[in-house]
């Protein structure tokens, strides 16, 4: 065995092993940033966006301290581009639901607009816009408008969850989804 104070002429198998063996960091540090070029070219190469890439490396860090601990390495290289190519789709995945989910919600909280409806403009610009409008709710309306769309809640689970009267929920979101209406329009024509 090498000395151990100098991580850098270790080789791979022996840091995962120390790691392993003595969960230092140190070891686990050497690993990653060996290998950091390589993570952050399968990250491009998936996220196709140079901050979701550096995100994704950053997070991965953590990740890898966890999957050694729990796998059987063999082959380093090949082993932490699986791991490294299974974080980026399961980010895919999740920002694919996301981006579903977003849709459906401005579908729901979109109504008749007249001349312009908010299928004209990017979903980008009515997904800032929707946040923004949100926030500009009074309390009450801003709650049951994200309780009831967001987290799919029923009236009576936003009853439950509130203690407004099931009338109140019903006011509220009748009366959040006219201002929703009303802010937006008003913020997109702003932009335009």
């Amino acid at each position: 065995m090498k000395l151990l104070g100098q991580t850098s002429s270790l080789s791979d198998q022996e840091l995962i092993e120390l790691y392993k063996k003595k969960l230092d960091q140190k070891y686990l540090a050497e690993f990653f940033t060996r290998y950091t070029h390589l993570l952050m070219g399968v990250c491009m190469k998936y996220l196709k966006n140079e901050e979701l890439a550096k995100d994704a490396v950053m997070s991965l860090y953590e990740s890898l301290a966890e999957k050694l601990q729990s796998s059987v390495v063999q082959n380093a290289g090949a082993w932490i581009y699986v791991v490294t190519k299974n974080h980026c789709i399961g980010i895919l995945r999740k920002q694919t639901r996301l981006d579903t989910e977003q849709k459906k919600f401005v579908e729901n909280v979109e109504f008749e607009l007249g001349e312009r409806p908010l299928v004209d403009y990017s979903l980008e610009e009515q997904l800032v816009a929707l946040e923004e409008c949100i926030e500009e709710l009074n309390k009450e309306q801003g709650k049951c408008v994200g309780l009831f769309y967001l987290k799919k809640k029923s009236y009576q689970e936003i009853t439950n969850l509130t203690g407004y009267t099931l009338k109140n929920v019903k006011s509220y979101l009748q009366n959040g989804k006219r201002n929703l209406k009303i802010c937006i329009e008003n913020k997109i024509e702003a932009q335009h």
